[in-house]
């Protein structure tokens, strides 16, 4: 490849690679992405593994050209009452969808715990699209995450 030797390739540019080249580049994205990650803390650890949080799975996404887009967001309802509310979010790379996922969070859940009426519900749809678009980011690039020791 022609680029600068700091240069990330991306998804797109890896395409013409061959299986060395391509794991080659992805270690290269997958040791920046880890030093910014330790960095700016962008982790939690569960029991002695630690787990990429959603401003990493964006950094993936940007390094890739990749943008996620929230293609909606609905109430979950029980009996009339809305309990939850889950969202859908498509990863877009140059104008093509490349991952989806959709994911709930209910209005019990800890990001909507001390919140009440608008706030609550404000907190969950949040919650929802964040973890959705996590997950979508996720199902597509976790495989660089993994070079990177995550």
């Amino acid at each position: 490849m022609n680029r600068d030797e700091h240069a990330l390739a991306t998804q797109d540019e890896m395409m013409g690679l061959n299986h060395a080249q391509v794991v080659q580049e992805a270690r290269h994205q997958a040791t920046v992405l880890m030093d910014v990650v330790e960095q700016q803390k962008l982790y939690v650890t569960i029991g002695q593994t630690k787990h990429l949080v959603a401003e990493a799975w964006q950094t993936i996404c940007a390094f890739n050209s990749t943008n996620p887009i929230t293609e909606w967001i609905k109430p979950i309802e029980e009996d009339g009452v809305i309990k939850a509310w889950q969202a859908r979010v498509v990863l877009y790379q140059h104008g093509k969808p490349i991952s989806s996922a959709e994911m709930i969070c209910g209005l019990e859940e800890y990001p909507c715990r001390g919140k009440d009426g608008f706030a609550k519900h404000r907190a969950a749809q949040s919650a929802a699209m964040t973890w959705a678009m996590a997950k979508a980011a996720r199902m597509k690039f976790a495989w660089v995450a993994v070079l990177g020791g995550y």
